[in-house]
């Protein structure tokens, strides 16, 4: 049990009842239609997002001893647009087709799996966290976008045991779907910057009073040496480190964007950084591990077929070594953005599992490091992605930083198959440069209101 002082928060959660809790989470993922007024199916792998079903309803069949599921799953949409005449939901290996009912357009109807007893058993959960924790409501986000906030919820156990009794439908309302429950502690679970673990002397390094292990499981030397992972690209840790930071020195052009030069690298980070017959001395990296993040909450939708268990990423802080000895901390990060490699909702399920576990480990123990570590090796180990480019999870690394250049900048690289050096990339969600310094009216606002 967590400790009575320790901060706790109600939180939505990954429901393990599979389909449904894909189906609450993100809504549809449906495939627009052809041309036709009515396209054969919507299929798994080619989707675009429409709304969430405005009713769900489930008949237990358990004693049917159909082959096809347990359970009649039941969807009315406020639409019929768009939707087609079947719908294919995967769950994990197996999949399940929703047909649209003849009588009713806006209605879907086909066999599923379903865990019943999981189901009851959070429905309990729910409910006594509910009352414990005291809190009615959840904020509710898109990306980084707060949409507003929807009431916790549960269903009465009691009503899903009769209807599995009697094989009666019942409708399941959206709060339940959607917003699963548990306790959890940002500060041990999500976002992890407790000196006690970004310091730990076994598993980080800091040049600045050359403290730790340079070769620990959370440095960036041993991070990048995974990512070039030398065996089987023949790169040199040191080469794959500084053909990476050299980009900055040069020009570049990505989608018309012009990416200046800035050459103030140099003197910050690699004139001073220590080399061996030539190569930068990777124990002597001046990259800080400052946090640790889950980002689960990334994660794909099984039911569509894009299954995965989020990001987990490491964010460091470039240090400048003073010519006066001693070092300095600069206005420049750099995130290590891993795909985790796990699939399936099991799978992701008890991955999820793995870091809610942390809430139980004191903050920066040996317990809780050797358990977080547990979990970061999954992704950062050397072949971790053997599809990947470099076999490796990385998804893409960026940088943020104003210390090279007044001018605030972002930089995103990744890894590209044929290449094992990482390469600039086109950092998403940037506006066109044209735009620039462009007073734009907000289509919405008024004349008078106008910031032109």
């Amino acid at each position: 049990m967590r400790s009575a002082h320790q901060p706790r928060h109600l939180v939505r959660r990954l429901l393990s009842a599979g389909i449904l809790g894909s189906l609450g989470l993100i809504g549809f993922g449906l495939a627009p239609p052809s041309h036709a007024a009515t396209a054969p199916a919507v299929v798994a792998d080619q989707f675009a997002t429409v709304p969430a079903p405005i009713a769900i309803e489930l008949t237990p069949l358990e004693r049917a001893g159909i082959a096809e599921g347990n359970a009649l799953l039941s969807l009315s949409f406020e639409q019929r647009e768009g939707l087609g005449d079947e719908i294919v939901l995967n769950a994990e290996r197996r999949k399940h087709v929703l047909k649209r009912d003849p009588n009713d357009p806006t209605r879907f109807s086909g066999m599923i799996d379903f865990d019943f007893d999981l189901f009851v058993r959070e429905q309990q959960q729910r409910e006594a966290l509910i009352k414990e924790s005291r809190e009615e409501k959840s904020p509710v986000f898109s990306g980084r976008e707060l949409l507003g906030h929807e009431r916790f919820g549960f269903l009465d156990p009691a009503i899903v045991e009769r209807a599995r009794i009697e094989s009666l439908p019942f409708r399941i309302p959206r709060d339940v779907i959607v917003l699963p429950l548990s306790f959890v502690d940002p500060a041990r679970e999500l976002m992890i910057t407790a000196p006690p673990v970004v310091n730990d002397p076994g598993r980080t390094f800091d040049i600045c009073g050359n403290v730790g292990n340079p070769n620990g499981a959370w440095t960036f030397k041993t991070l990048m040496s995974n990512m070039a992972n030398t065996p089987l690209t023949g790169v040199d840790p040191s080469d794959f480190v500084e053909r990476w930071v050299r980009t900055w020195q040069v020009n570049n052009t990505l989608n018309t964007f012009p990416v200046p030069a800035r050459p103030n690298i140099g003197p910050l980070v690699l004139n001073s950084w220590p080399r061996i017959a030539g190569k930068l001395d990777l124990n002597q990296s001046p990259f800080r591990l400052l946090a640790i993040v889950n980002r689960v909450d990334l994660r794909g939708n099984s039911v569509y077929g894009s299954s995965n268990a989020g990001e987990g990423r490491f964010v460091f802080g470039v240090v400048n070594r003073n010519s006066a000895g001693g070092c300095s901390t600069t206005r420049f990060t750099v995130i290590l953005e891993y795909g985790v490699p796990i699939r399936g909702c099991a799978a992701v399920r008890s991955y999820g599992q793995q870091w809610d576990n942390l809430g139980n480990l004191v903050l920066g123990s040996p317990a809780y490091n050797t358990a977080l570590q547990a979990i970061t090796d999954q992704f950062t180990s050397a072949n971790a992605a053997p599809n990947k480019p470099n076999r490796s999870a990385i998804n893409q690394v960026r940088s943020n930083e104003n210390a090279l250049n007044p001018l605030w900048e972002l930089r995103e690289f990744v890894l590209r198959q044929g290449n094992p050096l990482l390469q600039i990339s086109s950092t998403v969600q940037t506006p066109h440069h044209s735009w620039n310094n462009v007073c734009v009216r907000p289509s919405h606002l008024p004349l008078p209101h106008s910031p032109c």
